[in-house]
Protein backbone atom coordinates (compact mmCIF):
# COMPACT_ATOMS: atom_id res chain seq x y z
CA UNK A 1 0.00 0.00 0.00
CA UNK A 2 1.13 3.89 -0.74
CA UNK A 3 0.51 6.76 1.20
CA UNK A 4 0.83 9.89 -0.62
CA UNK A 5 1.63 12.58 1.90
CA UNK A 6 0.76 16.13 1.16
CA UNK A 7 0.33 19.45 3.06
CA UNK A 8 -1.96 22.10 1.82
CA UNK A 9 -2.28 25.97 2.59
CA UNK A 10 -4.40 28.19 0.04
CA UNK A 11 -3.23 25.68 -2.95
CA UNK A 12 -6.56 26.63 -5.43
CA UNK A 13 -4.14 27.51 -8.48
CA UNK A 14 -2.24 24.28 -8.74
CA UNK A 15 -3.49 21.44 -6.53
CA UNK A 16 -6.30 19.90 -9.20
CA UNK A 17 -3.48 19.34 -11.94
CA UNK A 18 -1.17 17.87 -8.95
CA UNK A 19 -3.72 15.74 -7.59
CA UNK A 20 -4.84 14.56 -11.60
CA UNK A 21 -1.04 13.37 -11.93
CA UNK A 22 -1.07 11.43 -8.83
CA UNK A 23 -4.37 9.77 -8.34
CA UNK A 24 -3.65 7.80 -11.91
CA UNK A 25 -0.90 6.23 -10.62
CA UNK A 26 -2.74 4.87 -7.64
CA UNK A 27 -4.40 1.88 -7.11
CA UNK A 28 -7.82 1.69 -5.45
CA UNK A 29 -5.85 0.16 -1.91
CA UNK A 30 -3.25 2.94 -1.89
CA UNK A 31 -4.49 6.86 -0.34
CA UNK A 32 -3.80 10.35 -0.43
CA UNK A 33 -3.40 11.96 2.90
CA UNK A 34 -4.07 15.44 2.59
CA UNK A 35 -3.39 17.79 6.11
CA UNK A 36 -4.55 21.49 5.31
CA UNK A 37 -3.39 24.27 7.36
CA UNK A 38 -5.99 26.83 7.19
CA UNK A 39 -6.33 27.22 3.90
CA UNK A 40 -8.74 30.07 3.07
CA UNK A 41 -9.36 29.87 -1.14
CA UNK A 42 -11.02 27.03 -2.85
CA UNK A 43 -8.43 24.68 -2.03
CA UNK A 44 -10.70 22.46 0.28
CA UNK A 45 -13.60 22.69 -1.78
CA UNK A 46 -11.74 21.35 -5.18
CA UNK A 47 -10.20 18.35 -2.72
CA UNK A 48 -13.77 17.46 -1.92
CA UNK A 49 -15.28 17.79 -5.36
CA UNK A 50 -13.01 14.28 -6.13
CA UNK A 51 -15.36 12.45 -4.05
CA UNK A 52 -12.56 10.07 -3.98
CA UNK A 53 -11.66 7.47 -0.71
CA UNK A 54 -9.12 6.95 -1.63
CA UNK A 55 -8.11 11.01 -0.22
CA UNK A 56 -8.29 11.72 3.28
CA UNK A 57 -8.52 15.42 4.34
CA UNK A 58 -7.68 16.65 7.81
CA UNK A 59 -7.66 19.77 9.15
CA UNK A 60 -4.34 21.52 11.11
CA UNK A 61 -4.34 23.95 13.21
CA UNK A 62 -1.00 26.18 11.99
CA UNK A 63 2.05 26.25 14.25
CA UNK A 64 3.77 29.47 15.36
CA UNK A 65 7.41 30.76 13.91
CA UNK A 66 8.66 30.37 10.57
CA UNK A 67 6.86 29.42 7.00
CA UNK A 68 9.38 26.47 7.38
CA UNK A 69 8.48 25.59 10.51
CA UNK A 70 4.49 25.34 9.59
CA UNK A 71 5.33 23.57 6.38
CA UNK A 72 7.10 21.22 8.51
CA UNK A 73 4.16 20.57 11.14
CA UNK A 74 2.08 20.49 8.49
CA UNK A 75 4.13 17.44 6.87
CA UNK A 76 4.37 15.69 10.20
CA UNK A 77 0.27 16.02 10.76
CA UNK A 78 0.34 13.73 7.55
CA UNK A 79 2.49 11.41 8.18
CA UNK A 80 1.29 10.46 11.21
CA UNK A 81 -2.09 9.72 9.28
CA UNK A 82 -0.20 7.55 6.79
CA UNK A 83 -0.46 3.62 6.67
CA UNK A 84 0.81 2.83 3.65
CA UNK A 85 4.46 0.32 3.60
CA UNK A 86 5.49 2.76 1.42
CA UNK A 87 5.45 6.82 1.69
CA UNK A 88 5.66 9.11 -0.92
CA UNK A 89 5.83 13.52 -0.02
CA UNK A 90 3.95 15.77 -2.27
CA UNK A 91 3.80 19.14 -2.40
CA UNK A 92 0.30 21.10 -3.29
CA UNK A 93 1.17 22.67 -6.76
CA UNK A 94 3.56 20.34 -8.61
CA UNK A 95 3.19 17.54 -11.38
CA UNK A 96 4.28 14.16 -11.14
CA UNK A 97 5.67 12.57 -14.26
CA UNK A 98 4.15 9.17 -15.34
CA UNK A 99 6.00 6.27 -14.00
CA UNK A 100 7.17 7.93 -10.80
CA UNK A 101 6.06 6.09 -8.73
CA UNK A 102 6.62 2.41 -9.93
CA UNK A 103 10.47 3.63 -10.67
CA UNK A 104 10.50 4.56 -6.60
CA UNK A 105 8.85 1.44 -5.54
CA UNK A 106 11.68 -0.50 -7.81
CA UNK A 107 14.58 0.29 -5.93
CA UNK A 108 12.39 0.68 -2.42
CA UNK A 109 12.87 -2.55 -2.67
CA UNK A 110 16.59 -2.56 -1.99
CA UNK A 111 16.75 0.80 -0.07
CA UNK A 112 15.18 2.58 2.97
CA UNK A 113 15.03 6.03 1.13
CA UNK A 114 15.15 7.11 -2.40
CA UNK A 115 15.22 10.63 -3.94
CA UNK A 116 15.19 11.63 -7.59
CA UNK A 117 15.48 14.58 -9.51
CA UNK A 118 13.11 17.67 -10.80
CA UNK A 119 12.48 19.44 -13.75
CA UNK A 120 10.97 23.01 -13.76
CA UNK A 121 8.38 24.79 -14.24
CA UNK A 122 8.79 28.74 -14.21
CA UNK A 123 5.45 30.62 -13.36
CA UNK A 124 7.17 34.26 -13.23
CA UNK A 125 10.18 35.57 -14.66
CA UNK A 126 11.09 37.01 -11.56
CA UNK A 127 11.67 33.83 -10.08
CA UNK A 128 15.00 32.79 -8.65
CA UNK A 129 15.89 28.93 -9.24
CA UNK A 130 17.03 27.06 -6.75
CA UNK A 131 19.90 26.01 -6.13
CA UNK A 132 21.48 22.64 -7.76
CA UNK A 133 20.91 19.95 -5.32
CA UNK A 134 24.37 18.36 -3.05
CA UNK A 135 24.88 14.61 -2.95
CA UNK A 136 26.86 14.08 -0.26
CA UNK A 137 29.07 11.21 0.49
CA UNK A 138 29.67 11.54 4.44
CA UNK A 139 28.11 13.31 7.28
CA UNK A 140 29.92 16.28 7.43
CA UNK A 141 28.95 16.99 3.89
CA UNK A 142 25.21 16.57 4.60
CA UNK A 143 25.32 18.91 7.39
CA UNK A 144 27.29 21.73 5.73
CA UNK A 145 25.33 21.70 2.55
CA UNK A 146 22.27 20.73 4.74
CA UNK A 147 19.21 23.52 2.47
CA UNK A 148 20.57 21.78 -1.09
CA UNK A 149 21.01 17.78 0.27
CA UNK A 150 17.04 17.28 0.11
CA UNK A 151 14.29 18.03 -1.68
CA UNK A 152 10.87 16.45 0.15
CA UNK A 153 8.94 16.68 -3.13
CA UNK A 154 11.54 14.29 -4.42
CA UNK A 155 11.46 11.48 -1.48
CA UNK A 156 9.60 8.20 -0.97
CA UNK A 157 10.94 5.79 2.22
CA UNK A 158 9.70 2.43 3.59
CA UNK A 159 7.08 2.81 6.42
CA UNK A 160 10.01 1.77 8.44
CA UNK A 161 11.76 4.91 8.51
CA UNK A 162 8.73 6.81 10.31
CA UNK A 163 9.78 5.27 13.56
CA UNK A 164 12.94 7.11 13.36
CA UNK A 165 11.29 10.63 11.74
CA UNK A 166 8.11 10.91 14.29
CA UNK A 167 7.77 12.63 16.24
CA UNK A 168 9.68 15.65 14.65
CA UNK A 169 11.66 17.35 17.07
CA UNK A 170 10.81 20.81 17.57
CA UNK A 171 13.91 22.70 16.93
CA UNK A 172 14.09 20.94 14.01
CA UNK A 173 12.12 23.61 10.88
CA UNK A 174 12.79 21.36 7.63
CA UNK A 175 11.08 18.00 7.63
CA UNK A 176 12.84 17.14 4.40
CA UNK A 177 16.42 17.31 5.64
CA UNK A 178 15.33 15.81 8.92
CA UNK A 179 14.28 12.57 6.80
CA UNK A 180 16.75 12.79 4.63
CA UNK A 181 19.59 12.95 7.26
CA UNK A 182 18.34 9.51 9.32
CA UNK A 183 18.02 7.30 6.13
CA UNK A 184 21.76 8.76 5.06
CA UNK A 185 22.45 7.56 8.88
CA UNK A 186 21.38 4.21 8.21
CA UNK A 187 22.92 4.27 5.24
CA UNK A 188 19.74 3.35 3.18
CA UNK A 189 19.38 6.05 0.98
CA UNK A 190 19.47 6.21 -3.08
CA UNK A 191 20.04 9.01 -5.77
CA UNK A 192 17.81 8.32 -8.83
CA UNK A 193 19.03 10.08 -11.70
CA UNK A 194 15.57 10.97 -13.01
CA UNK A 195 13.30 13.63 -12.92
CA UNK A 196 10.22 12.33 -11.60
CA UNK A 197 8.27 15.37 -11.00
CA UNK A 198 8.10 18.92 -12.34
CA UNK A 199 8.68 21.29 -9.75
CA UNK A 200 6.67 24.58 -10.07
CA UNK A 201 8.87 27.59 -9.21
CA UNK A 202 6.56 30.38 -7.88
CA UNK A 203 7.76 33.77 -5.76
CA UNK A 204 6.21 32.74 -2.79
CA UNK A 205 7.98 29.52 -2.78
CA UNK A 206 9.64 28.96 1.11
CA UNK A 207 11.98 25.77 0.10
CA UNK A 208 15.06 28.17 -1.25
CA UNK A 209 16.50 31.19 -1.40
CA UNK A 210 19.23 33.18 0.34
CA UNK A 211 19.00 32.77 4.41
CA UNK A 212 19.09 35.65 6.18
CA UNK A 213 20.30 34.16 9.16
CA UNK A 214 23.78 34.85 10.26
CA UNK A 215 26.49 32.50 10.18
CA UNK A 216 26.48 31.91 13.87
CA UNK A 217 22.43 31.44 13.92
CA UNK A 218 23.32 28.97 10.88
CA UNK A 219 26.37 26.76 12.77
CA UNK A 220 23.62 26.65 15.77
CA UNK A 221 20.99 25.13 14.11
CA UNK A 222 23.45 22.32 12.56
CA UNK A 223 24.53 22.07 15.85
CA UNK A 224 21.27 21.27 17.12
CA UNK A 225 19.91 18.97 14.49
CA UNK A 226 22.78 16.78 14.52
CA UNK A 227 22.31 16.67 18.53
CA UNK A 228 18.93 15.56 17.73
CA UNK A 229 19.77 12.92 14.88
CA UNK A 230 22.62 11.08 17.41
CA UNK A 231 19.53 10.87 20.29
CA UNK A 232 17.25 9.82 17.81
CA UNK A 233 19.37 7.39 15.80
CA UNK A 234 20.99 5.92 18.75
CA UNK A 235 17.44 4.44 20.23
CA UNK A 236 16.83 2.78 16.74
CA UNK A 237 20.44 2.06 14.89
CA UNK A 238 20.17 -1.62 15.26
CA UNK A 239 15.93 -2.03 13.95
CA UNK A 240 15.90 -3.01 10.50
CA UNK A 241 13.84 -0.54 8.27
Amino acid sequence: MISVCMATYNGAKYIREQLDSILCQLSEDDEVIISDDGSTDDTLEIIHSYQDSRMKLFRHVPASGSSFMKVTRNFENALMQASGDYIFLSDQDDIWCEGKIQICLRYLKDYVLVQHLRSYIITDKNCILPPDRRIPTNMIEVIAFLPFCYSGCCMAFRRGLLDLILPIPQSVSTHDSWIGCLAFMKKGQFNINKQLVQYRVLPSTVSYGKSKNSLLKKVRYRIRLLSQLLIRYSFYKSQRL
